[in-house]
């Protein structure tokens, strides 16, 4: 019964060898996993940075005018009816990269440089008297 029990606290005890042997690896690999999981995290840090900077430059020159409802003879084509607009009523020409109608008085600009959304900025309030209606430009950044 003793030489029973002797076996039984060998195999025991290597058993519990086998199980710190096996601790050991998973400690190993868990340190391993916490480093790549840290330059992941820093991966996507970068990449968040790098998408906030290009969507601000992307948006850097745009502009949006509300409350505007035009009538010209160039319906279809809001780059046309905008340049149009513009230089008629703000009394500036401005080159106009792309213009969406994204509501019935909504238009959203893309500008080819900041120079032209800085005068139009400027010139704004030509657009107040303008048929007794408001508009609005504002710069989006």
């Amino acid at each position: 019964m003793i030489r029973e029990l002797i076996e039984d606290v060998r195999e025991l005890t290597q058993d519990q060898k086998v199980y710190q042997q096996e601790m050991k690896e998973i400690k190993i690999e868990n340190e391993a996993l916490k480093k790549e999981n840290a330059k992941i995290e820093e991966n996507m840090k970068n990449m968040e940075a790098r998408m906030n900077r290009l969507e601000k430059e992307y948006t850097k020159n745009n502009l949006v005018i509300s409350g505007l409802r035009i009538e010209t003879e160039d319906k279809g084509d809001p780059k046309i009816e905008m340049e149009n607009f513009i230089e008629k009523n703000m009394g500036i020409k401005i080159e106009i990269k792309d213009a969406i109608k994204t509501g019935e008085k909504l238009y959203k600009i893309k500008l080819d440089n900041t120079r032209d959304k800085e005068e139009a900025i400027k010139n704004k309030n030509n657009l107040r008297n303008f048929k007794e209606r408001i508009y609005n430009i504002s710069a989006k950044n």
